[in-house]
């Protein structure tokens, strides 16, 4: 009785561990390839991002005529269902970088050589939405203006002033309907 529930816990445990590291195999958007910098790397993160137990991924690519530059995030569990993926804009001329860790898949534009400039999304997984919410949003020029927004508290600091205020909740579904409004927010 002892060697066959240890049998059975061995088949579980290895069976667990195949899906835990199963590969889904992603397909680029049309007209779009990985984009690769200046070290001949793509620009890219792999992780559990909506807690399935199976590697989701966020890349960075470009189209064929190199005019257009997209984050694009494939959660499995919608991309083995339906093949839905989101998309986003984000500036050629910038130094992307994609990390999760924490939970948090974090999206970084920076640009340097007289206007300084960096660009924070942080998005962090919600099994009530089925999708990945944008939580903060971090932008800095030329170390003087500067923007912080917590999606999730209203808590909003803009060049040294705080303040509250309520925000939608933005998706990667529809983030791109409101990067310029975020963007702009400091004037408003």
């Amino acid at each position: 009785m002892k060697k066959c529930l240890l049998f059975i816990i061995s088949v579980y445990i290895t069976l667990s561990s195949f899906q835990t590291f199963s590969q889904t195999i992603f397909s680029l958007p049309k007209g779009f390839h990985a984009y690769t910098n200046s070290d001949e790397k793509e620009v890219r993160c792999e992780g559990d991002f909506d807690n399935d137990n199976k590697k989701d991924l966020a890349i960075l690519c470009i189209n064929q005529d190199e005019t257009q530059v997209i984050a694009v995030v494939y959660l499995t569990s919608r991309y083995e269902v339906d093949k839905i993926y989101s998309w986003f804009p984000l500036d050629a001329d910038m130094i992307n970088e994609f990390t999760f860790d924490d939970h948090i898949l974090a999206i970084t534009e920076t640009a340097g050589f007289g206007s300084n400039y960096t660009l924070s999304l942080k998005f962090k997984y919600f099994k009530d939405l089925k999708n990945m919410r944008l939580i903060n949003y971090d932008s800095s020029i030329n170390f003087g203006e500067m923007q912080s927004i917590n999606l999730l508290t209203g808590e909003y600091k803009v060049n040294g002033k705080s303040g509250m205020t309520n925000f939608s909740t933005i998706t990667l579904s529809d983030i791109e309907k409101y990067l310029e409004y975020l963007s702009s927010f400091t004037s408003n």
